[in-house]
């Protein structure tokens, strides 16, 4: 970027047409190859989901923070978050539940990429758009609900619905002061 910064903006937004994804419409992801076009997986890229390649995705990241494309970098890290098995310790965050570390540099990479002589560019027009999360958390917020079914089911199944102990023929009695058990 930082020998032809007209050349490097072309040839970026380009790269975004063409090769960023929202796979499912669950969020931003890079494709192995550019949009229309399929192929295995390699060495590189790993494996490809729906075409995706994390990897890719990854790199993307730091490429869109050294153009000012913050819109798409951050929504980058934020799905990263979600989908990247992040596991917390006091002091780091480790990505894949820490098995990859290579994984974690590429990431720690692309979240401090800048040009280094350049300027940093005004920020191209935005591809992220503000609801780009609602089918994520509609899908998340279903695998929620989904634990509870089985309990939804066995209730309408056996007719017992929710009751007060007063309904079920259950009079509450006074507790005792600190929960030790019914007043005489």
């Amino acid at each position: 970027m930082d020998v032809d910064p007209v050349f490097a903006r072309a040839q970026y937004l380009t790269f975004r047409d063409r090769f960023v994804a929202s796979p499912l419409g669950l969020g931003p992801a890079v494709r192995e190859y550019p949009d229309g076009t399929a192929g295995p997986g390699d060495v590189d890229s790993g494996p490809l989901l729906l075409g995706v390649s994390l990897s890719a995705t990854v790199v993307t990241l730091g490429a869109a923070q050294s153009q000012g494309d913050a819109a798409l970098a951050g929504a980058l890290a934020n799905y990263g978050d979600l989908v990247g098995l992040p596991v917390d310790t006091p002091t780091t965050r480790r990505y894949a539940f820490g098995v990859l570390p290579v994984g974690d540099a590429f990431l720690a990479w692309s979240k401090t990429a800048r040009p280094w002589v350049a300027d940093q560019p005004d920020p191209p027009p935005a591809t992220v758009r503000w609801w780009r999360r609602l089918p994520l958390l509609a899908a998340l917020l279903l695998v929620g609900a989904l634990g509870w079914l089985p309990e939804l089911f066995r209730r309408s199944r056996h007719g017992s619905a929710l009751v007060t102990p007063a309904e079920a023929g259950h009079p509450r009695r006074p507790v005792a002061a600190g929960g030790a058990g019914p007043l005489p």
